[in-house]
């Protein structure tokens, strides 16, 4: 899920990535049960995701609204 200013990625192997690309283990947010984020590394993430082969989906309150 995608905010103005927030990001939450799941599923399986979306943290090895996260730290692949930001050199640092995300953030887990117990709540939502996914890794926070920034929507840019969110956006890179689903980019490196696709090209390694997994499905990505993208949800948001409205993806019309949003500015990628």
């Amino acid at each position: 899920m995608i905010g103005d200013n927030w990001a939450e990625v799941s599923g399986h192997g979306s943290r090895q990535l996260l730290v692949d690309m930001t050199g640092r283990p995300p953030v887990w947010l117990t709540r939502s049960r996914a890794w926070s984020t920034t929507p840019k590394s969110a956006r890179d993430l689903a980019a490196l995701a696709e090209l390694r082969g997994y499905d990505v989906t993208v949800t948001g309150a409205d993806p019309g609204e949003r500015r990628w």
